[in-house]
């Protein structure tokens, strides 16, 4: 039978052990948490991307309503110096009393 101090030698303190609890648990922590940090910040560049798309969805729609309300303004314009050219070529004819 081995000697009990031998066997007490060999065995891990309780130091060594909490140690290497401490370390795996450590580790595994870690690893938990990287993992957590990946998928907030891949939640936070989804949201963003989502919000650009938005936001530029909504400055092509201003851009394109601005645009179309240009156009209004210049056929609106155009119309009026037609009537105005038309009127200076054809005056009205006398009314007769």
């Amino acid at each position: 039978m081995a000697d009990p101090d031998e066997q007490e030698a060999e065995r891990p303190t309780l130091r060594e052990t909490a140690a290497k609890k401490t370390r795996a648990v450590t580790s595994a922590t870690t690893d938990v948490m990287l993992d957590a940090f990946d998928k907030v910040i891949g939640s936070i560049d989804s949201v963003a991307t989502q919000q650009q798309q938005k936001a530029a969805a909504k400055e092509e729609k201003a851009a394109a309503k601005q645009e179309r309300k240009a156009e209004e303004k210049a056929e609106k314009a155009a119309a009026k110096q037609e009537r105005k050219a038309a009127k200076e070529r054809d005056p009205d004819p006398p009314r007769q009393p």
